[in-house]
């Protein structure tokens, strides 16, 4: 029979973890207050329990509990403080979380609840001085195979064994390889051997959108992490209005244009990332049941906001035969929308486009610029989005920004808007915090701009990441961190470069077609049997982005020792399904 308590009958909680001796998964961990005459006669340790009975147990421990809490610690972390000190602080954090506050905790095993070296303050989660006075001061007992004896302890142990069994059985469906399903990530023969078929030295992903360093690691841009860390918890959890910060909104102005700002009047809203900025201009810039136009190489989200909206997503060919921008083809498609409605939203993804990495020049801009202004003086309305998520990566600042000077001066019916996005830029790619800039020579139009953006923020997301915005706001009215931005950007930039020049030189060796890349995460390969060629690509475990007219694959994450040979493994598989798609259509 469990007991129900060791140090105190008010407000005790057991604490336990789960994943410590994984090779992959977090390490879980939970922390448990138990009413006082709790009692259940199938609790026990966690592990010697069925996964049904586990799960029984999970319900009703949530139901039962005084207060519960769980806490996954992420392998880039147990990495950084090493798997005993991430058990620990994984249950320092569930405590700290509980409400009310327990009087006492008991954990399982032999290791102190507080280290000799005192708490750990790194990490993602930094304990506050309160919270750290809390734990210091906090009464505590190490039982060994606690979780056999004292009923707390093994109610964390269930929920901290279920939580984490959940979170492997998401994983395991990205990567079913590995059968996380089955093995939770503990070292059976058969996890190993799939570790020694599919580990990271031998895989190449390039299905992921964010940038890593050469050791295939997310980074982020150490004066943004140094910064971040030491903004005051006010930033974290104080609203902040709809349109967002006036010096955000100020420094985003600046930070879009650089030294390229043209004449007009200009204002911005905040927005949830650039994909929310996107949205608000699909919605306030069009009607239900309009076109919208775009290029055929694009953002497969551009089509599912469309959608969600009742708009009408039309495309064009981005290039023509020489690889330039295709100007013929998008003033066909401009033309045809227009003879059937009054008004029209285009959106171009340039520079650096995703999926592409390619960009329209200074004298392509002024061919679009010149076809819009013919419809204008026939009547017409126009609006420009300009998706720039990926411009700080697209080459040197003011030359991939040179095109916006063409903007100054536009008639009152052409209405140019920049979505920005604080993710690329800023490597904060879950802070979720951009921007929609609206550039206008009438003062009327960016009122009303403001005014629909106001709205449309207030109902959509309420307000942004007040701390991103504090953070963007400080970084651009220091001289000293601006230089500091810069270089690690221009590092991370050459980086980039030279993953990309390695690419496109063997392919052009190989004979590999790709689209035309000028910068950014991305580089592309047309093909019309995308989801064959990814297939095919995975015998050699290479894991790539199937679309509509190619493979899209992600230079940002793929160091420069993978990006050699890789573009012989994919003319390869593409030549093994396109010459079986050749014959197949022959009838051989």
């Amino acid at each position: 029979m469990l007991k129900p308590f060791f140090l105190t009958e008010n407000l005790e909680c057991g604490c336990d973890e789960a994943g410590r001796g994984c090779l992959a998964g977090p390490v879980t961990a939970s922390s448990v207050i138990l009413p006082l005459h709790f009692n259940n006669s199938l609790l026990n340790d966690s592990k010697q329990l069925t996964e049904k009975t586990r799960e029984k147990l999970k319900v009703i421990i949530e139901n039962e509990a005084i207060s519960y809490s769980v806490t996954h610690i992420e392998p880039l972390e147990i990495d950084e403080i090493n798997i005993l000190n991430a058990s620990i602080k994984a249950m320092q954090e569930c405590v700290v979380k509980l409400n009310p506050k327990p009087s006492a905790v008991i954990i399982d095993g032999n290791a102190p609840f507080i280290p000799k070296r005192g708490i750990i303050k790194k990490g993602i989660k930094i304990f506050t001085e309160e919270e750290i006075r809390f734990l210091n001061t906090l009464p505590n007992a190490s039982i060994i195979k606690g979780d056999e004896k004292y009923l707390s302890i093994a109610a964390a142990s269930v929920l901290a064994k279920t939580y984490r069994d959940e979170y492997m059985n998401r994983i395991h469906e990205e990567f079913p390889m590995y059968n996380w399903k089955k093995n939770r990530g503990y070292p059976t023969q058969e996890h190993r051997e799939a570790i020694k078929k599919y580990g990271i030295e031998h895989v190449v992903n390039a299905t992921v959108g964010c940038y890593a360093g050469d050791d295939e690691r997310l980074a982020c841009l150490p004066v943004v992490e140094q910064l971040y860390r030491s903004l005051p918890m006010s930033d974290f959890i104080t609203y902040a209005p709809p349109l967002g910060l006036e010096g955000y909104r100020q420094a985003v102005i600046d930070e879009t244009f650089e030294g390229c700002r043209p004449d007009g009047y200009v204002d911005a809203v905040a927005t949830s990332g650039g994909t929310g900025a996107i949205h608000i201009a699909i919605a306030n810039y069009s009607e239900v049941g309009d076109a919208v136009l775009t290029t055929d190489w694009r953002w497969n989200i551009y089509d599912c906001l469309c959608q969600e909206i009742g708009r009408d997503l039309h495309t064009f060919s981005m290039m023509d035969d020489q690889g330039h921008f295709n100007t013929a083809a998008f003033s066909a498609a401009v033309s045809n929308i227009l003879r059937r409605q009054d008004s029209l939203l285009l959106i171009l993804n340039t520079p650096a486009n995703n999926p592409t990495g390619f960009a329209l020049s200074d004298a392509e801009w002024a061919d679009v610029l010149e076809v819009c202004r013919l419809h204008e003086k026939n009547g017409k309305r126009i609006s420009i989005l300009v998706d720039i998520a990926y411009i700080a990566y697209a080459g040197e600042k003011d030359r991939v920004r040179s095109f916006m000077r063409q903007f100054a001066g536009l008639p009152e019916h052409i209405f140019t808007m920049f979505a920005f996005s604080m993710s690329k830029g800023y490597t904060m790619y879950g802070q979720r915090a951009g921007a929609l800039v609206g550039l206008s020579s009438s003062k009327a139009v960016i009122e009303e701009f403001a005014n629909l953006g106001k709205y449309s923020a207030r109902t959509a997301w309420s307000n942004i990441n007040r701390a991103a915005m504090t953070l963007l706001t400080k970084i651009r009215s220091d001289r000293d961190l601006m230089a500091q931005l810069e270089l690690e950007r221009m590092s991370f930039a050459k980086s980039l470069r030279r993953r990309a020049d390695i690419f496109t030189y063997e392919a052009d060796r190989c004979g590999l077609p790709y689209v035309p890349y000028k910068g950014g995460f991305f580089i592309s390969i047309p093909t019309q049997q995308s989801a064959a060629v990814c297939q095919a690509l995975e015998a050699d475990l290479v894991f790539a982005g199937p679309l509509a007219q190619g493979v899209r694959l992600g230079v940002c994450s793929i160091p420069e020792i993978k990006m050699q040979g890789l573009a012989a493994i994919v003319k390869k598989a593409l030549d093994r399904v396109e010459g079986r798609t050749d014959l197949l259509a022959a009838g051989k």
